[in-house]
């Protein structure tokens, strides 16, 4: 599960297995409009108003995965991440 809060995600570091689909699930415990965004292959939680959750099922290729929130301003005050897939 990735928790979203004003202004980070709990837990900032993730790693998952390569080439197996993987669940994540995304709660917005925040009072403001979050997200989770990777750029390449694009990966995208949707905007979620605080008390809303959603779930995708991700499937990457080996590597580092830079994530952050697309809202203005929250990646730059520290809403990113990084995802490691092994």
């Amino acid at each position: 599960m990735v928790e979203f809060v004003d202004i980070a995600f709990l837990p900032s570091d993730l790693t998952i297995p390569a080439d197996t689909d993987v669940t994540f699930e995304f709660i917005n415990n925040g009072g403001l409009i979050h997200n989770f965004m990777i750029d390449n292959p694009e990966v995208f939680s949707g905007d979620l108003a605080g008390g809303q959750s959603s779930e995708i099922v991700v499937n990457l290729p080996a590597g580092e995965y830079e994530f952050y929130c697309t809202i203005p301003g929250h990646a730059v005050s520290g809403m990113v991440g990084t995802l490691m897939v092994e």
